[in-house]
């Protein structure tokens, strides 16, 4: 599908196409009881409006509430109101217990590059990075619903990343914040999981981890 996009252009299946990554992989879907089931995308040179729509599946009585859907603003409010459970010492130290396995060995986090080339049929295969199976284990780890901050400022996490202070004084909920931007990095560049590692971030949040 994404070959195929890169030749015709529709925006609404392309974001068809995300949200379907999204329903079948992220912490949203897979931790909650949030999926997103339909997309309506108006786009043009200079204007755009995307807007998805939500269900919500009653897990605990196996059936669909059709009659609750709603918008991305109604949903960004709900979302601004879930509060994510406090992770308990047993997995603060599932976490903590990463920082030697991680630093101590010198442990090369991308273990090489596939892709990058073009196959015998003419398409082009874009590269992603080969993680070593520490490096997966962690962020899986650190995508646990318990370290997960729903609504993560992207930009603010970024910036109190970049500031060993801030990362120094963090509570319980500002680590939850660094680290989803950690883990969701991922999904928009490839390779970031080895920045936020090889730049000594993922280091710092475990020794003030280990701390409080």
């Amino acid at each position: 599908m994404d070959f195929y996009f890169s030749e015709h252009p529709k925006p609404e299946r392309e974001f068809q196409q995300l949200i379907a990554r999204e329903n079948n992989d992220s912490t949203i879907s897979n931790e909650s009881e949030y999926f997103i089931s339909d997309v309506e995308v108006a786009d043009s040179d200079y204007v755009s409006r995307f807007d998805p729509r939500f269900y919500i599946a009653s897990f605990a009585g196996y059936g669909l509430h059709t009659d609750c859907m709603l918008t991305l603003s109604q949903f960004r409010r709900i979302v601004s109101r879930m509060k994510t459970r406090m992770p308990t010492q047993q997995e603060i130290n599932e976490l903590v217990g990463f920082l030697p396995r991680l630093y101590g060995e010198q442990l090369t986090p991308i273990k090489k590059w596939n892709g990058g080339r073009q196959g015998q049929d003419g398409v082009f295969i874009m590269p992603g990075p080969e993680y070593d199976p520490v490096v997966d284990e962690f962020f899986r780890v650190a995508s646990k619903e318990c370290w997960a901050d729903y609504d993560y400022p992207p930009e603010e996490a970024g910036r109190m990343l970049e500031n060993p202070d801030v990362i120094k004084t963090a509570d319980i909920n500002q680590i939850k914040t660094m680290l989803t931007y950690c883990v969701r990095g991922e999904r928009f560049c490839d390779g970031h999981w080895s920045a936020m590692i090889e730049g000594g971030h993922v280091r710092r949040l475990l020794e003030r981890l280990a701390e409080i």
